[in-house]
């Protein structure tokens, strides 16, 4: 009974040291995202109800959800719909949400395949080029949890969070309500 126990306290220990070792990670990465600045291609290919065009990336606020390499495109394009909230906050504060999908080069041709098909009313804008990622290399960590953001005009993150989330839609509405001051991130 007492070697379960001690085994226990060992487990808990080596818990607590690497979730307070994970917070300090999680920290200074966020510290240097903050002093960053994301830049965006004057145009990207953008894909609406099935469509496929090159526009113009909008101006002013925009909340990226960037779907990275590393990550799975077909699996989170085929979620898309669950982002309608964020659109819908976008209409009341007046930013624009970008998606923006920047595949592997192994997942390319299917990732094109499936944005072109979808005739969803969100815009996806695909980074074909790699022009997003190219210029952005470095600037947006790894980590999956900082690839959902809200940049002001100067491409600055201001926001960092999925928007899916309540505590982080209501730092949104006091982030817009009380005159774009910095929220801590």
């Amino acid at each position: 009974m007492r070697n379960i126990v001690l085994v226990l306290l060992a487990c808990a220990s080596v818990v607590v040291s690497i979730s307070c070792s994970n917070k300090q990670i999680i920290r200074q990465t966020l510290r240097r995202f903050e002093k960053t600045t994301i830049y965006f291609p004057s145009y990207m290919l953008v894909s609406r109800g099935g469509k496929m065009e090159l526009s113009p990336v909008p101006e002013g606020f925009k909340y990226v959800i960037y779907i990275s390499p590393k990550d799975c495109s077909t699996c989170e394009i085929s979620h898309l719909a669950e982002n309608e909230v964020i659109f819908n906050l976008g209409n009341k504060y007046n930013f624009n949400t970008l998606i923006i999908v920047s595949p592997s080069d192994e997942s390319l041709e299917q990732t094109e395949w499936l944005i072109a098909s979808r005739e969803s009313d969100f815009p996806i804008w695909y980074d074909k080029d790699f022009s997003f990622r190219i210029n952005n290399k470095g600037a947006i960590p790894e980590d999956k949890r900082f690839h959902r953001f809200l940049v002001n005009p100067d491409g600055v993150p201001v926001l960092i969070g999925n928007l899916q989330n309540v505590k982080i839609q209501e730092l949104l509405r006091q982030f817009f309500e009380m005159g774009h001051n910095n929220l801590p991130l």
